[in-house]
């Protein structure tokens, strides 16, 4: 195993392509941020990974504490786009 496989190419993008890219991607979000589910946290600003945990979690204690049972499955799909063929 190399480090080579884990580089990426660097490409600086112009100021203008970066501004017109915020634009379109404001625009896209304000279009269909109503019809995205609740529970979506990627890919929208001032939502991650932790507000997620923190759903979950809240779910975990409510029905801990109403006597029901949690069961959970954790999948790690780390590099799984670069593996698939």
């Amino acid at each position: 195993m190399s480090i080579q496989s884990d580089l990426r190419p660097i490409s600086l993008t112009p100021a203008i392509i970066k501004q017109l890219e915020a634009t379109v991607g404001n625009w896209i979000i304000g279009y269909v941020r109503g019809k995205l589910d609740n529970q979506q946290y990627r890919s929208l600003k001032g939502r991650s990974a932790t507000h997620a945990l923190r759903d979950i979690v809240h779910h975990w204690s409510n029905a801990l504490d109403d006597g029901k049972s949690v069961r959970s499955v954790f999948v790690d799909y780390a590099k799984a786009i670069d593996h698939a063929s």
